[in-house]
Parts: structure tokens; C-alpha cells; sequence
């Protein structure tokens, strides 16, 4: 948005007690020319008059901008997301299986508005022939449930078992919260470079257990790196892992069935370059510029017309998420 001209202001909410600046956030970098603001207390502060305020807080006056909300995530039973999304304001959900999922949880559809996230493809691509990869699995390690991880590491002890010569790296933010099998590597918070040349790169499978995914950006960042996929049916992995088209998929929480995928992947090479080429082909068209180009369409619709967005469908009209369609 900041490359089509836009004005942005990033509030950045207290995460820790030593981010107080810019130069604190270390893993991320942002675009030149947006405008950081760092209030030592969220919603005490003085914000710049803007068109549109993303996931404002209640203390924040509507006079600074029309609400958006930025759905990345849903989790069911999750009543405080919930009284969120229940305010009177258009959802922006990052995959379809959100909107699917704020509206079997009551969110009326015509709140709801599909954009999908993007990927840095100049930076994530294949700089290894995807043909000959070695036996080698990666996965991502989070600590939330959510993530699966114990159904992972199930799966791949399965895998070693049968293939005991098959590597395993993982990678994560954070290090480990569980002592994890000698056989696994762990990479702790690598850099993109190191991560996208080493560990996508450098496997022939990249495994993902989850339980639940807003959208699954390590996965669509593997398969951009031409990486074949294994994943559960997240939620997220909707959006682009279709089963023995680009990606194998299994049902959640059934370690012993993505064992089996991840298996028919590191023994059938041609199987598994196949898949790796039809997911880097499908991944393209998740790109940050048309990302921003269609979240920037609903902005201006919504501007023109807010009642649209906000008021009960009549007489067959479309709901807002067939913007991003």
C-alpha cells in the first residue's frame, strides 16, 4: 500500500518492555517512508487523522478513521475475538476459510471481505533444483497447540523409522519449550537468507501439522522455495493445498496418515517433484502487489459507499467478500 502512494501509520502496541523504537523490532523490516508511532500507553495517545484505523481499540475515537477489522487467525471458543468481530464494521479475513468460519460463528457475510496474504517471490524461490533433493523433512516449531507440534514430531518418528536415513530440521522463533529427538535439528530464529537457501531449499519435504492456520505462510513460503508439501486440513491450507494436486493432505491430529504422505514423498521422487512444481507454479498468484491492489478496491469502495458494508443485503446482492474473487 505504501508503494501505491498511500499514507501508512503503524501503531506498534507494547509487546515486550525493550521495544520502545524502530530499531527494537528486529525481526521484521518495513518499507521506507511509513510513519511508526511507539505510545508508552496504547490508547492514550494522540493518533494522525486517516481514512480507515485497523483493529482500533475501543479507546480509540471513530474520528481518526472508519474501522477495519484484520482477521489473521480464528479460533473457535475464542469469545473475546469474537465480541471484536461482532462490532458493526467490515472484516478483512486473509483466506476464505475465515470468512466460511466468522460466518458459521454469526458474523453476518456481508461484513466479510476476502484478501488474500502475498509472498516475496524474488526473495522466496528455488535456488536448488527441486529434482534430487535429499531426504530431507522441515517443519516449522511454534509452542502454540495450535501448531500441532506434537502430532509432528509423532509423525516424523514414524517417518524415521521406516526411512531412518531421512534428516529433519525445524525452525522456530523461539527455542524449543520440550526436549526434542536427537535426530531433529533445530534452527532457532534463522535469518530469511539462511532460511530460505538452507532449510526450504535444502528439503524435499516440508511438513505441516497444524491443527489450525489463519492462512500458513511457512507453507506457501516452502512451496515457493519448491519445496513438496505435506500438510494437515488447517483451515488455512485450503487455500492452496489440494490433495495429489499440489500438496498431500491429511485429516488434523492423525500423525500416522501424514507419516504415510510424508513417506510417498521422500520414496517416489517423481511423485514428489511433481507436486513441488504444480505448488511453486500455484503459489504465484499470492503476491503482496495484488494483495494490495485488491484490499485497496474494497478501501475505496467502502469509502464511498460505507452503508454497503455495513447494512443487510436486499434483493440478491453480493456480499463484500466477492471482492477478492
Amino acid at each position: 500500500m505504501r508503494r501505491r502512494r498511500h499514507t501508512i501509520h503503524v501503531v506498534h502496541r507494547r509487546l515486550a518492555h525493550h521495544v520502545r523504537a524502530l530499531e527494537d523490532v528486529v525481526w521484521f523490516s518495513f518499507e521506507s517512508g511509513i510513519e511508526h508511532h511507539f505510545p508508552e500507553r496504547y490508547g492514550r495517545m494522540t493518533l494522525p487523522v486517516a481514512d480507515f484505523i485497523f483493529n482500533p481499540s475501543r479507546r480509540i475515537a471513530p474520528e481518526n478513521g472508519r474501522a477495519v477489522i484484520l482477521v489473521q487467525g480464528f479460533a473457535r471458543g475464542a469469545e473475546k475475538r469474537l465480541r471484536q468481530m461482532r462490532a458493526p464494521c467490515p472484516k478483512v479475513c486473509v483466506s476464505r476459510w475465515l470468512v466460511s468460519a466468522a460466518t458459521a460463528a454469526g458474523i453476518p457475510e456481508h461484513e466479510l471481505v476476502h484478501v488474500p496474504l502475498g509472498v516475496d517471490h524474488d526473495r522466496f524461490r528455488v535456488v536448488t533444483p527441486v529434482e534430487g533433493r535429499p531426504s530431507r523433512i522441515a517443519m516449522m516449531y511454534g509452542r502454540s497447540a495450535l501448531k500441532g507440534v506434537s502430532d509432528g514430531i509423532k509423525a516424523l518418528a514414524a517417518v524415521k523409522e521406516r526411512i531412518p536415513d531421512a534428516e529433519v530440521v525445524a525452525f522456530g522463533k523461539l527455542p524449543p519449550d520440550r526436549r526434542l529427538p536427537e535426530w531433529m535439528t533445530f534452527v532457532e530464529n534463522p535469518p530469511q537468507e539462511r532460511l530460505v537457501e538452507d532449510v526450504y531449499n535444502g528439503s524435499r519435504v516440508f511438513m505441516c501439522p497444524s491443527i489450525s492456520e489463519g492462512f500458513g505462510f511457512p507453507s506457501v513460503e516452502a512451496m515457493a522455495c519448491g519445496c513438496a508439501l505435506a500438510t494437515t486440513s488447517n483451515g488455512g491450507s485450503e487455500e492452496f493445498a489440494f490433495h495429489d494436486e499440489t500438496a498431500l493432505v491429511s485429516p488434523t491430529a492423525e500423525p500416522h496418515v501424514i507419516a504415510d504422505h510424508v513417506v510417498a514423498l521422500l520414496t517416489d521422487d517423481a511423485r514428489a517433484t511433481k507436486l513441488a512444481r504444480s505448488g511453486q507454479r500455484f503459489v504465484r498468484r499470492f503476491d503482496w502487489s495484488r494483495s494490495a491492489e485488491l484490499l485497496e478496491s474494497f478501501l475505496n469502495e467502502y469509502a464511498a459507499s460505507p452503508d454497503r458494508w455495513l447494512a443487510p443485503r436486499t434483493g440478491g446482492e453480493r456480499g463484500g467478500q466477492e471482492v477478492a474473487s
